[in-house]
């Protein structure tokens, strides 16, 4: 919430009401905005239960017309959080989602090549096929993991 609060200039409930009262402080300070706000968390599996569970608050307790639009961008289980957060928040309503298809074999070994290739390696000889098979493996084929696994190198 502070981050929400911070990034978007609005003003900080007070520290001693309810986190319910401190979200719809917030809700309320987002509706009288004139322009709609875009809220983009990239790693979003890295969000604390409570965190994640503000946000779904935030997001789905708007009247129309929305003024904020948030993207969670994450690997799959984000998306399971979500939906048991719902849950467990007894919410009716629904939101958008969307995946991203992870890459094959192919791609991961072109997508690896082109990071070395731009952290100067000169020959993308040296590059083991093999190895590029099994950071895939690893991966799943998720950029995110693929760079993880490669950075591991």
């Amino acid at each position: 919430m502070k981050m929400i609060c911070c990034r978007f200039n609005l003003e900080m409930p007070q520290l001693e009401v309810s986190d319910f009262q401190k979200i719809e402080h917030i809700r309320r300070s987002i509706q009288k905005r004139k322009e709609p706000l875009a809220l983009i968390i990239d790693d979003a599996q890295n969000l604390s239960h409570d965190a994640l569970g503000a946000l779904l608050r935030l997001t789905l307790f708007q009247q129309a017309p929305a003024k904020m639009q948030v993207v969670l961008l994450g690997l799959p289980l984000t998306l399971d959080r979500c939906k048991k957060l719902c849950q467990e928040l007894q919410l009716q309503q629904s939101f958008s989602q969307g995946a991203i298809k992870p890459w094959d074999a192919a791609q991961t070994e072109s997508y690896i090549i082109k990071r070395f290739s731009e952290s100067g390696l000169q020959s993308s000889k040296r590059v083991c096929r093999r190895t590029c098979r099994q950071i895939h493996q690893l991966s799943g084929g998720v950029p995110m993991q693929i760079n993880r696994r490669s950075n591991m190198m």
